[in-house]
């Protein structure tokens, strides 16, 4: 599945970039892909456990971390769990996002920070960045699966 997406209609950004968004229903699908090296990772903590690998979202956050070390990984998760928000930051997560009432907006905010900050240093991966953290709420676009790789194209 892949979806265009103009997440920021109020032209925040470089308008010639567009998202390219890509969803996929298990674990194992999002890892064969990682080859494309994307951008952005939103994954959701408590993976469906239909998947053919039993493996939990911190689990599958440090393999993508192997297989594409600059990919930001966003993590969201129905819980709003302060232990949780800085176990997974510590292990290399972007940015953790609570579903609640204000998700939407909180988790376009950490992918608005995430391409202000590409936009503004190309080499952002070699630099010492903030990592941020929210305790957001609410319903994304369509985030009817597990999880989304976002990239970014000119």
């Amino acid at each position: 599945m892949r979806r265009y997406l103009n997440l920021f209609p109020d032209k925040t950004l470089d308008n010639t970039k567009q998202l390219i968004i890509e969803g996929f229903s298990s674990a194992e699908e999002c890892l064969r892909e990682m080859y494309r090296k994307p951008d952005i990772v939103i994954l959701d903590y408590y993976l469906d456990v239909s998947n053919q690998i039993s493996i939990n979202g911190m689990d599958l956050m440090q393999e993508i971390h192997e297989k594409s070390p600059s990919t930001k990984v966003i993590i969201v998760s129905g819980q709003s769990n302060a232990d949780l928000t800085s176990k997974l930051i510590k292990f290399g997560a972007f940015s953790y996002v609570a579903k609640d009432q204000y998700y939407e907006k909180q988790l376009r905010g950490v992918i608005t920070d995430i391409l202000q900050v590409s936009q503004e240093n190309p080499d952002w991966n070699e630099i010492k960045i903030k990592r941020w953290s929210y305790n957001v709420y609410g319903v994304i676009l369509y985030i009817l699966l597990v999880y989304f790789i976002i990239r970014i194209c000119s």
